[in-house]
């Protein structure tokens, strides 16, 4: 066998080996180690964590991790349910979140049955406390919302939120002023005379689209 013949059936076997390594199965033991934590919008943050008893917050998740990460013989696996998990303040990870002895620590959303998976939300839930208006024409109100935002979305898709003058034909989108395409400025003045202005005062807004 000449030198070349030699060097190819090396490699040729090297790589076989290889491949057959990255077949092997993982082992029920490698499996056991593992640390799963579970997290559910439905779950309690006085809960075990368990799949049967999850947390509700991915604060709580954080905090649990770090419950067993100083020594880790396993990955820890954070499984976060399908749903809406709101946010009050920044969810800030640092180096006493990771892994240690060369495992990680991983979170993972999980996708339902009905394709829907997790989102955190910087949002407010105000989905309670709605009081019928004005019946005849089926507007709700919600009082006692001291904060500002331009933001409604009501079942995951983006609402539109009360406006004057209403849209009154999508086609042309009249009354709403137009302005051609090109690189040149658009000066707009709103008179103090102005209906509009007089009746949202100083909390009137022009939303430029």
């Amino acid at each position: 066998m000449n030198v070349k013949k030699l060097v190819c059936s090396i490699i040729s076997l090297s790589l076989l080996v290889n491949c057959g390594i990255a077949a092997l199965p993982v082992s029920a033991s490698a499996v056991d180690t593992d640390t799963e934590i579970y997290v559910s919008p439905d779950g309690n943050d006085s809960n075990s964590g368990s799949s049967e008893s999850p947390f509700k917050t991915l604060e709580r998740a954080k905090a649990e991790v770090r419950v067993h990460n100083s020594n880790m013989s396993g990955n820890i696996i954070v499984n976060i349910a399908s749903g809406v998990y709101y946010m009050d303040n920044t969810l800030e990870f640092t180096q006493a979140d990771s892994g240690t002895n060369g495992f990680s620590v991983i979170y993972r959303g999980i996708t339902d049955e009905n394709g829907n998976s997790p989102i955190v939300s910087g949002g407010v839930d105000i989905s309670d406390n709605w009081e019928l208006y004005d019946e005849s024409l089926n507007i709700y109100k919600h009082e006692n919302i001291d904060w500002s935002f331009r933001q409604l979305y009501t079942n995951n898709d983006r609402a539109i939120r009360a406006r004057v003058p209403n849209l009154e034909n999508k086609e042309t989108g009249g009354p709403y002023f137009r302005a051609s395409g090109g690189d040149g400025s658009y000066p707009l003045f709103i008179g103090t005379n102005n209906e509009y202005a007089q009746k949202a005062g100083n909390d009137a807004e022009i939303i430029w689209n």
